[in-house]
């Protein structure tokens, strides 16, 4: 194959796929008093864009998950949502300014997500792939 061929094709996966995301997966963590075991990834998308508010069982839904440039969250949001991070942050930013709901809160380790799950009956978290999660917190199957 040609040099500049590879040197081309390398190029244009290094723009396409950020590093970080390559390198942190993600999984998502529910309180373990919570039934529910798995999730598509449209119903996660909707629960992270806050379109979907409650549990089946009726329970009010709390999303937690990383800043915005953290490598979890750029991993996520094209694979879940099928939008890039930017167009993520567009989206908040539209639904602040019209009023109509602001973005799930963010902290900054994943061990204050971990925390908040436990604490909170009907959250959802995301954290990286390798996160501790313990007791009081359970994954939730993606498919």
């Amino acid at each position: 194959m040609n040099p500049l061929r590879v040197l081309a094709l390398v190029a244009a996966l290094a723009v396409s796929t950020p590093s970080s995301a390559l390198a942190d997966g993600f999984k998502l963590i529910v309180n373990a008093d919570q039934k529910t075991q798995a999730l598509s990834k449209e119903e996660a998308s909707r629960i992270f864009l806050k379109k979907v508010t409650r549990w089946s069982d009726g329970g009010e839904i709390r999303v937690v998950q990383p800043k915005a440039d953290t490598g979890v969250r750029k991993a996520f949001d094209p694979e879940v949502h099928r939008l890039q991070p930017t167009a993520v942050r567009a989206y908040w930013a539209q639904m602040v300014f019209s009023g109509r709901d602001v973005p799930p809160v963010e902290k900054a380790s994943e061990e204050a997500i971990v925390d908040f799950v436990k604490q909170n009956p009907g959250a959802i978290g995301l954290v990286s792939v390798n996160a501790s999660v313990g007791g009081g917190v359970k994954v939730v199957d993606l498919r």
